[in-house]
């Protein structure tokens, strides 16, 4: 990409359609729940698989993202 075009932040990644690894996160007690597990995953594996050097993009898939509403 021209450079003009870098400094905006643009940024070309190229991947394949296909998974190439998936893996399970589970709780063998029945401590965490889905949520908990998917939240778990969001914080501590996803920016840090992303960071890692030939990885385009990295899907948490199962449960929904832990989400709260404040209200003030």
């Amino acid at each position: 990409l021209p450079s003009d075009v870098r400094n905006y932040g643009v940024t070309v990644a190229k991947s394949t359609s296909s998974p190439l690894i998936m893996f399970a996160l589970y709780s063998p007690n029945g401590t965490y729940d889905n949520i908990f597990l998917a939240n778990y995953a969001y914080i501590n594996i996803n920016d840090q698989m992303t960071r890692v050097k030939g990885i385009a993009s990295v899907t948490v898939f199962g449960a929904g993202q832990y989400a709260m509403r404040l209200w003030v």
